[in-house]
């Protein structure tokens, strides 16, 4: 499954580092082609993601070749990294080189290095696994719950194209579009923010951790960001004085929510009729492969505490107790997201990777809320 028509973009660049390395589409291509050679047809492979364009190359070789790609969770440890390990039981490992020789264990026999791609290595588990993989599984993706704890949900190639075609499509991405990302973000909304980028032939900037204002606006200004995206709080750390005149280079600001009652998106302030057009707020609930609201800054005064209107190609509905749709406005009961974006389920265990799509595409939140005479989508508690 290719992610996107390389030979639309091949010259395009793909990838930029604040380190000075870039690579073109062609050159990611050729570099995801080369470890997929080393790789077994639907194998299982466990990558430790990092800010550099090895991470990313291994990724897309897993989407492009119909791996399973299985991202470790944020601020892994060594024991996380090989309780994952012994859950999955991965037949692959994509690591760089000095993670695992601080992670490997007593465990390191079971696995053979196979492949050595700049900072990164290729292991392969020795023993065969038997157990078999969804033939539609694609990614386990670590996201957050209500409770900030972490969990490991599924998605099939079908939520990844549906997600990526969402924000395309929402934002109205093109192949000049470019944005910073970093895999010290939550892993739920950067990968997201990648398969749109990736589908519309767009660019991926690999910034360290923690921009501060000064940089963050000498970095717009030399690598012609055009996408800004974060929750508020890290939106707000990026301004400064000279906001104003950044803005106006920017063409699109992205603030991401969880959809968790109780929670009233922190907005900016007033926006001017040129900014409106610039700003969402997305509302994100972590078993969607994206995000499942999306709110413009021209509806901001207008629908006060809204979270916004269902995305492209999904749909809002509301639920009552006896799971009848409600067609009345305003009226509350449970919100449920219906579309093709929906992930799979949960998984626990390699054993739980072959199960069938839990969800079948909707997606009961059970956080409630109604839905305005325009659609438009109000949070009011947890079920």
């Amino acid at each position: 499954m290719n992610l996107w028509n390389i030979t639309d973009f091949e010259e395009n660049t793909a990838i930029i580092t604040t380190e000075g390395t870039t690579r073109s589409y062609r050159e990611l291509d050729d570099l995801q082609k080369q470890l997929a050679m080393q790789i077994e047809e639907r194998s299982l492979v466990l990558l430790a993601m990092e800010n550099e364009p090895e991470s990313l190359i291994g990724y897309i070789s897993c989407l492009a070749n119909d791996y399973v790609a299985a991202l470790l969770p944020d601020e892994c440890t060594k024991d996380t990294f090989w309780n994952q390990i012994n859950a999955y039981l991965p037949d692959y490992i994509w690591i760089p080189k000095k993670k695992w020789v601080q992670w490997k264990g007593k465990e390191k026999k079971n696995f053979k290095k196979c492949f050595s791609l700049m900072k990164y290595i290729l292991l392969r588990q020795k023993e065969t696994r038997e157990e078999a993989l969804h033939p539609d599984l694609s990614v386990l993706l670590p996201a957050p719950d209500f409770n900030n704890s972490s969990r490991t949900v599924k998605l099939s190639r079908k939520n990844v194209i549906a997600g990526a075609n969402q924000l395309c499509e929402q934002w109205q991405l093109t192949q000049q579009d470019r944005t910073f990302l970093s895999f010290s973000d939550n892993y739920f909304y950067a990968l997201s923010i990648i398969h749109a980028l990736l589908l519309c032939g767009g660019s991926i900037v690999f910034t360290e951790n923690n921009i501060g204002p000064q940089l963050f606006s000498q970095l717009v200004e030399d690598y012609k960001i055009t996408l800004v995206w974060g929750t508020s709080q890290s939106l707000a750390c990026m301004k400064n004085d000279d906001s104003d005149s950044m803005a106006q280079k920017i063409r699109l600001f992205v603030q991401i929510e969880e959809l968790i009652p109780d929670s009233a998106p922190d907005i900016p302030g007033t926006f001017d009729e040129e900014e409106q057009e610039k700003f969402f707020l997305m509302s994100a609930c972590p078993e969607s492969a994206t995000w499942i609201s999306s709110l413009s800054a021209k509806n901001l005064l207008t629908k006060q505490e809204s979270r916004g209107i269902a995305l492209p190609d999904s749909e809002l509905v509301i639920i009552d107790e006896f799971s009848n749709t409600v067609f009345d406005a305003r009226r509350e009961g449970e919100i449920v997201s219906v579309g093709s974006h929906i992930s799979m389920g949960g998984a626990a265990s390699r054993q739980t990777l072959s199960e069938e799509d839990r969800n079948s595409g909707i997606l009961y939140t059970g956080i409630t809320g109604y839905l305005d005479e325009d659609g438009y989508l109000y949070v009011t508690g947890k079920k």
